[in-house]
């Protein structure tokens, strides 16, 4: 069976700072936080593994790696897999909440008028994000089922393996974003959802534009 893992990273360097993240390969994913190519990570390295979950089945690995990363699972977190160690109580009181959120989340999705792939990405332009209008945000919807559209058409068989259509993929969110984001964007916010971006697609995106997201 092909499992896969939850993570939390912890910074050495820098032991203050987490990361969560989602694999199936966990010594190759901190392999590749550690050689600076994730750009969420490359700050405070080295890392180590301070946890990891394993799921049989991916779509509950995806909304438990959701959960932990809101307030309230990161709070979870710390308090249950502190030393990989947890009970009972504290199991049911993870399930009672991961439930919670998702049924929150599900209703969310359907007020924003968005699928779930494409809240997602809203998520990753307006979490952090300056204070944005209606009509503003409004406008990061439009980029963000643009931006969708656009990136799934780039996908290939093995793109992850060729530079070439990592490129583009990073050149297409570059455009996409620099059009289309409110002017309330600074030119450093709009890098780091740039990078944000493309890390999401290179994480959950499969050949072809298969999320993980996608019903």
């Amino acid at each position: 069976m092909k499992f896969h893992y939850v993570y939390i990273l912890e910074s050495d360097a820098y032991p203050e700072h987490f990361y969560v993240g989602l694999t199936e390969d966990l010594r190759d994913r901190l392999r590749r936080h550690n050689g600076g190519e994730v750009p969420h990570t490359t700050k405070f390295r080295p890392w180590r593994i301070k946890t990891a979950v394993a799921f049989g089945h991916r779509d509950r690995a995806v909304a438990f790696e959701r959960y932990l990363k809101t307030a309230s699972g990161w709070a979870f977190a710390k308090k249950s897999y502190n030393n990989g160690s947890r009970n009972i109580e504290q199991m049911l009181e993870e399930l009672v909440k991961l439930a919670r959120s998702l049924n929150e989340e599900e209703q969310r999705r359907i007020r924003e008028h968005l699928t779930e792939e494409e809240l997602v990405i809203f998520d990753i332009l307006t979490r952090p994000a300056p204070e944005l209008s209606q009509e503003e945000r409004t406008e990061v919807k439009k980029v963000t089922r643009e931006l969708l559209t656009k990136l799934k058409q780039l996908l290939v068989i093995n793109w992850r393996q060729k530079s070439a259509v990592r490129s583009q993929l990073k050149l297409a969110i570059e455009d996409v974003l620099d059009a289309g984001l409110p002017r309330a964007y600074t030119p450093e916010l709009y890098q780091q959802k740039c990078s944000a971006v493309f890390e999401h697609f290179y994480e959950n995106f499969a050949d072809l534009g298969v999320s993980t997201f996608a019903a």
